[in-house]
């Protein structure tokens, strides 16, 4: 199970917290250009902290700097 295209839409933490996925993936919208965007970068880094608490893999759209 997974939560597909997490951040936009009707995704988000009420999804997280009923249904449990083996995985999210976040979605491009919240990834573009983050290595220039602290707040998105603080989100994001927000998601990962609580998605390694409940033992969920993170998956990106749209990834093309290395950084």
């Amino acid at each position: 199970m997974s939560d597909d295209d997490f951040g936009a839409g009707y995704s988000g933490l009420n999804l997280l917290a009923n249904n449990l996925p083996d995985y999210i993936k976040l979605d491009r919208g919240l990834i573009i250009d983050i290595d220039r965007h602290e707040r998105r970068q603080a989100i994001v880094h927000g998601i990962q902290l609580t998605c390694w608490e409940l033992n969920i893999g993170i998956l990106t759209e749209s990834v093309e700097t290395l950084h």
